[in-house]
């Protein structure tokens, strides 16, 4: 927790709030089982057509990434969450 300093003012001291920086945390990355199964209904849905495996892994995880964004609160000027 962030100490207070003090500082003096006129009418006596006063409690200064220690400004943070708004820290975010690095997105918890995308798993495997998650992405080939994704990749996997890509595959179904184009009706098995083999050889497209590359595509549909880099469309699956592009996929995920998008739709976790949504998901995610908004975040305000000042880095607090919206409401």
């Amino acid at each position: 927790m962030p100490r207070a300093s003090r500082s003096q003012t006129a009418t006596g001291p006063r409690l200064l709030r220690r400004t943070t920086r708004a820290t975010t945390r690095p997105p918890v990355p995308l798993s495997h089982e998650d992405i080939a199964q994704r990749a996997y209904e890509l595959f179904l849905h184009e009706g098995c057509a083999h050889g497209h495996d590359l595509e549909h892994w880099l469309e699956a995880e592009r996929q995920l990434v998008q739709a976790r964004e949504l998901t995610r609160p908004a975040r305000r000027a000042g880095g607090k969450a919206a409401n």
